[in-house]
């Protein structure tokens, strides 16, 4: 597998991770995860944290 960093106007904007010509790529702006098959074609998009809603116990 591998890792690389990605920098966009001199920011880091995430990682994309490959591994046999498939690509996970993490867009933390959005907070997606892209992942793209071997043709380069996008595959499958989703939230890469889903938020979770805690609830406090009844007093």
């Amino acid at each position: 597998m591998r890792e690389t960093i990605l920098i966009r106007g001199g920011f880091y904007c995430g990682r994309r991770f490959s591994c046999d010509g498939m690509q996970v790529v993490w867009f933390i702006e959005e907070n997606q995860l892209k992942v793209f098959g071997r043709g380069g074609e996008l595959n499958e998009v989703r939230a890469a944290v889903e938020e979770r809603l805690v609830l406090a116990p009844a007093a």
